[in-house]
């Protein structure tokens, strides 16, 4: 994930490492006033969920899995920082939005978002507790 191209980019095996293959980039939203942390995180076990309930924070109440107004749409797949900035870092993610036009800012709570049917995408490749996420500036 770059922060400053505001892109995900996926990749079968390390980039830049021999045999590393590009598959695909997909425009991102992320984190208000650059709460998105750098480093590297792990796709947690278990951590990817079809229509999960999102659990509110102090200013947005919990919202049920299906409805409308729940802000991470339809996927999440969750993060387990191990380097950097991210290390020891929980509750960060990769989900969908309900504010498609929240691509290419910062508008999130430290989340990673995709558009709905792009984050599908990105949901089938990624691996639960295999696949690494490097966040960088």
């Amino acid at each position: 994930v770059s922060k400053s191209k505001f892109t995900l980019e996926i990749y079968f095996g390390s980039p830049g490492e021999r045999g590393s293959m590009y598959v695909r980039s997909f425009p991102v939203g992320l984190g208000k006033h650059g709460s998105t942390p750098t480093g590297t995180w792990m796709l947690a076990p278990q951590g990817k969920l079809k229509n999960p309930k999102w659990w509110g924070t102090a200013d947005e109440p919990a919202r049920e899995a299906g409805d409308p107004l729940n802000p991470i749409g339809k996927y999440w797949m969750g993060l387990n920082g191990t380097e950097g900035d991210a290390v020891g870092k929980e509750g960060f993610g990769i989900h969908g939005t309900i504010d498609p036009d929240s691509m290419g800012k910062e508008m999130s709570h430290g989340c990673i978002r995709l558009v709905n049917e792009n984050v599908e995408k990105v949901y089938e490749m990624l691996i639960d507790g295999k696949s690494t996420v490097i966040v960088k500036d």
